[in-house]
């Protein structure tokens, strides 16, 4: 007996998108894991190898799809690297607008002032 449901039936058109959709989808993962890894301050050489290594393992057991070849680029587009550069370029601060001052960098964390000899209490422990 034959269940047709059991057979694919894909048509050929929307089959031809895949090769392009898997591109899509590597080349967005490896840019974001990059993302992430610039975040948390990884160099370029380290980041790069880290999304190597993450395609690897997800393809441990198939041979690399040919898109992978993209995955470098992805990377250095968002270390800001151009092909062939051995480094990453150095991060330029923006030109200050004609007649007005710099901004002041502002602090990473804001504390705000303590009076002198002041212990912070636990909310849950009122006395």
């Amino acid at each position: 007996m034959s269940f047709p449901w059991w057979e694919p039936t894909i048509p050929e058109d929307y089959r031809a998108t895949f090769p392009s959709k898997l591109e899509a989808m590597l080349v967005a993962g490896a840019r974001r894991r990059a993302q992430i890894l610039q975040s948390l301050g990884y160099s370029y050489e380290d980041a790069l190898a880290r999304v190597r290594t993450y395609l690897e393992w997800d393809y441990e057991t198939n041979e690399l799809p040919a898109a992978a070849s993209k995955v470098d680029a992805a990377v250095g587009d968002v270390f800001g690297r151009k092909q062939g550069q051995k480094s990453a370029p150095a991060a330029q601060p923006a030109p200050a607008a004609a007649g007005k001052a710099a901004a002041k960098p502002v602090a990473a964390v804001h504390k705000p002032a303590q009076k002198p000899g002041h212990k912070p209490q636990h909310p849950a422990k009122k006395r």
